[in-house]
């Protein structure tokens, strides 16, 4: 059975992008591919299976997706970014899980949950700026390292920090990265110490320290920074309806748009159900036949409406590019980011592929 819609990923251009970063990192720096929220929607398992002999460690937001990754059978070491329940502690151990810490208390905690006979793997996180998660008092952060240099079922792998800002505000990179370097000057000499993520690993070989965590710009230059990167997906649907409409009569719920013209408003079977912004609503535009077409009409469901009078040659089954090239124009997940009044992260989460014709080109 085959939907009228596709969810295309490029699987040379994704490891392409891959040995683009590996070849910026100095020698002995450790790849840690981000693969959080399904691999940013990507899909994990078909990630994975992609890139699996390319990094050296996977980074997740919680327990589920690690556990979702040895459930795969993979062996690789995954370091979990987000707060992990006291009760998933021995899953943890014994399947060589590592946790970050981001406090004393949960680091007394987690020692209490460590099942006899495993030992726990950790990383400190400390916090420089994001005021997010993390240790940012020197004094008690030596407390937590002796603590766990100091117990048996526990080992400390590493120390990390996270910027909060990109090109937007180096300075404050810098400024975090002072802070953190003050860090790991207590730590052993021997643990991972990371900081960087894409933009800080592309910016400078100073934040790349032991290892680098390459999150969303593994997928393509999503943010549009100019990294020389190509672009791994790319979504595409069909016209399926064309409604002539009269001047004056208005197109989709709540008649939010008002036709000026007689037009030809053509009919996309994908809707907010599938990742199309509702918030891009009479705003966002798509490809058609190499030319921008604009949504007009708030975003349903499960379709939405687009403007097609000035485009030639559009019929039923004439294809709509919404992420990707068309001759020489190109939709960006930037693109649907600006027009919804969001991040291009955001956008590119939101799609689901469920509904489309999921393919690894």
């Amino acid at each position: 059975m085959r939907s009228f819609s596709n969810y295309r990923i490029n699987s040379k251009n994704l490891k392409y992008n891959i040995s683009m970063f590996r070849r910026l990192l100095k020698d002995g720096v450790k790849l840690c591919a981000v693969v959080k929220a399904n691999a940013y929607s990507l899909g994990v398992e078909e990630i994975i299976k992609l890139i699996d002999k390319e990094v050296d460690y996977y980074a997740v937001s919680n327990v589920i997706e690690a556990k979702q990754i040895r459930d795969l059978g993979y062996n690789t070491k995954i370091l979990v970014l987000g707060a992990v329940p006291l009760t998933a502690i021995e899953y943890c151990a014994i399947n060589n899980i590592d946790i970050a810490i981001f406090s004393i208390d949960y680091l007394r905690a987690v020692i209490c949950n460590v099942p006899q006979g495993y030992q726990l793997h950790i990383h400190l996180k400390v916090n420089t700026g994001l005021n997010r998660y993390g240790f940012k008092d020197t004094k008690v952060f030596d407390k937590a390292l002796k603590l766990a240099q100091n117990s048996d079922n526990i080992i400390l792998d590493g120390v990390f920090t996270h910027f909060a800002t990109k090109d937007n505000d180096i300075d404050y990179i810098n400024i975090q990265k002072d802070i953190f370097d003050r860090y790991c000057q207590m730590c052993p000499k021997d643990i991972i110490r990371h900081c960087a993520n894409s933009f800080a690993t592309t910016l400078s070989s100073i934040y790349q320290m032991d290892m680098v965590r390459i999150g969303v710009n593994m997928y393509g230059d999503i943010r549009e920074e100019r990294l020389l990167l190509k672009d791994v997906v790319s979504i595409d649907s069909v016209i399926v309806n064309i409604n002539d409409v009269k001047a004056t009569q208005t197109v989709g719920y709540d008649r939010t748009y008002k036709s000026t013209r007689n037009s030809k408003v053509a009919v996309v079977p994908l809707g907010y159900a599938d990742g199309i912004s509702r918030r891009a609503s009479n705003k966002m535009r798509v490809l058609i036949n190499g030319q921008f077409a604009k949504i007009v009409g708030n975003v349903c469901m499960d379709c939405f409406m687009v403007d097609v009078t000035d485009i030639p040659n559009v019929y039923v089954g004439t294809k709509v590019t919404i992420v990707g090239k068309d001759g020489d124009e190109r939709v960006t997940f930037g693109d649907w980011g600006r027009c919804a009044g969001t991040s291009a992260y955001d956008i590119m989460v939101g799609f689901r592929h469920d509904r489309y014709n999921y393919l690894i080109e």
